[in-house]
């Protein structure tokens, strides 16, 4: 007979999580830090820095909305951009749906608020390896210290900022940011070309009103990405048809 597996009780799998997710925090808190100086140094009280934290919990989103304030641009065209950048989490969404179809709604709710690439990552190769954990119970303990580690590095940035001289410009710190945060995910040729074709548009487009050229190139971006995608999907599908 089959040795059954012991199911791991709610609060041990809190901790499984925690102590998971420990190992990223060292990047995260650093981050959090950054975006707390550069919405301070684009004219966001901090009042402001701590409630979008809170309530939106999402990085590069917030980067790119006070990237866009910073420019003049509406703030409907900044929540758009936000939203835009934010479009992966779907993804995620749709593949942890499975490990959660019987948690109730009011969890999924929070699982879906909480839910970030760190925590996506560290969740989807625990759930693969071990089948023991409470997967609510691991999934809430890697997301919520995360959570918290966010909210500790931006009351960090805004302690530090407010010790920056006023005189000394930042401006240039939010697109050097976004080039190390995406850098590292360019890793194929169709992200390649659509970063590219990207920069190249924003290039051409700064001159437009109200930050308008950098959603004509983030358009652009994805225009080319896709095209890139398909084309070597049709590359590999010839090849394999030559190799048969």
């Amino acid at each position: 007979m089959p040795r059954q597996t012991q199911t791991l009780g709610v609060r041990t799998s809190v901790m499984e999580g925690v102590r998971a997710m420990l190992p990223v925090l060292v990047g995260v808190v650093p981050f959090g830090v950054t975006f707390a100086v550069l919405a301070m140094a684009a004219g966001v009280d901090a009042w402001g820095v701590m409630a979008m934290s809170t309530l939106a919990f999402a990085g590069a989103s917030q980067l790119v909305v006070v990237d866009l304030l910073s420019q003049g641009a509406p703030m409907l065209l900044a929540l758009v951009a936000g939203l835009t950048v934010n479009l992966r989490l779907l993804m995620y969404s749709a593949s942890m749906a499975p490990h959660f179809a019987a948690t109730p709604m009011w969890w999924r709710g929070v699982v879906a608020f909480l839910l970030t690439d760190q925590s996506y990552a560290v969740c989807t190769i625990r759930f693969s390896r071990d089948s023991r954990l409470h997967r609510l119970g691991f999934t809430l303990g890697a997301s919520l210290v995360m959570y918290l580690a966010w909210l500790a590095g931006n009351a960090l940035g805004l302690a530090l900022g407010a010790l920056i001289p006023k005189t000394l410009s930042l401006d240039f710190a939010i697109p050097v940011t976004f080039m190390a945060l995406i850098a590292p995910t360019l890793k194929d040729r169709p992200a390649q070309h659509a970063a590219l074709a990207a920069g190249l548009v924003a290039l051409l487009a700064d001159g437009l009103p109200k930050g308008m050229g950098l959603m004509v190139a983030a358009a652009c971006g994805i225009v080319v990405g896709m095209w890139s995608e398909r084309r070597q999907a049709s590359t590999m599908a010839s090849l394999r048809r030559g190799a048969s």
